[in-house]
C-alpha cells in the first residue's frame, strides 16, 4: 500500500512517520475548508466595515427612512400655524403652509389683504406672504444622537433668528428647542404632526386638518 510520509517535530530530532493516503487527504481537505471560512469571515468583516464608513459619511444611506422621517406637515403648539418640513439636499427647512389669525379667521386673507410676517426685520421679509414664510433652514440629520441639529428658526412674531435643533419623540411629535449661542439658553416646544385636507373649489376658505395617527 503507497504512504505519504509526514514529518513530526520530536525533541531535537525530526522523526518520519507514514501515514495512510487516504488519512494525509482528509487532513488536507479539513486544512483547506477552515482557511475558506477564515477567508469569508474576513470578507464579511471587512465589507462590514466598508459600509459602517459609507454609513458614517453619508447617513441616508443606511437608514435613510430615519433622516428624512421628520419630513410633514406640523401643527405648532399654540395651534395657530401649520409647518411643512421638507428636504432640500441634505438639510431641512420648513415653511408656514397655514394659519389661524387672532385664532378666528382661517387662511391667510384678513379684511381682503394679504397677510404678511409685520414684525419682521427686513422690508424683503415684511413684504413676504406669511403663509410663504421660510421658518426653519440649515437643519442636518445626526444619526449619532438621532436628532437634526445645526439649524435655524425664525420667528416672524419678534422678527430675531434662533439656533434650533429638533428630535422626534415619536412619530406623530417632535420636539423642537430654540436658542442662543449655548442650547442651556433657549426653550423648547412640542409640535405634532397633521394631516392637511385642502377644500375642493367652493369649499370653506380654510384648510382641514386631521391629526396622524386619528
Amino acid at each position: 500500500m503507497n504512504r505519504a510520509n509526514a514529518q513530526i517535530e520530536h525533541g531535537d530530532g525530526v522523526m518520519a512517520a507514514a501515514w495512510p493516503d487516504h488519512r494525509a487527504a482528509s487532513l488536507r481537505e479539513r486544512t483547506c475548508l477552515e482557511y475558506g471560512r477564515l477567508w469569508l469571515y474576513g470578507l464579511a468583516c471587512g465589507l462590514w466595515l466598508i459600509g459602517v464608513g459609507i454609513a458614517a459619511a453619508d447617513p441616508s444611506a443606511a437608514g435613510g427612512s430615519a433622516v428624512s422621517s421628520i419630513q410633514g406637515d406640523w401643527l405648532v403648539a399654540n395651534r395657530d400655524a401649520v409647518i411643512h418640513i421638507y428636504r432640500v439636499g441634505d438639510e431641512f427647512e420648513g415653511r408656514i403652509v397655514w394659519q389661524l389669525h387672532g385664532r378666528i379667521e382661517n387662511g391667510h386673507v384678513r379684511n381682503g389683504k394679504v397677510v404678511t410676517a409685520r414684525s419682521t426685520s427686513g422690508a424683503t421679509r415684511r413684504s413676504q406672504p406669511a403663509n410663504e414664510l421660510r421658518l426653519l433652514w440649515g437643519l442636518r440629520y445626526d444619526a449619532s444622537d438621532r436628532r437634526w441639529a445645526g439649524g435655524y428658526i425664525y420667528d416672524a412674531d419678534n422678527g430675531n433668528t434662533y439656533h434650533c435643533r429638533i428630535r422626534l419623540i415619536n412619530p406623530d411629535q417632535l420636539k423642537l428647542r430654540g436658542y442662543i449661542g449655548f442650547s442651556l439658553f433657549g426653550g423648547t416646544t412640542l409640535w405634532s404632526r397633521v394631516a392637511m385636507t385642502t377644500p375642493m373649489h367652493g369649499g370653506l376658505p380654510y384648510v382641514v386638518m386631521h391629526f396622524a395617527g386619528e
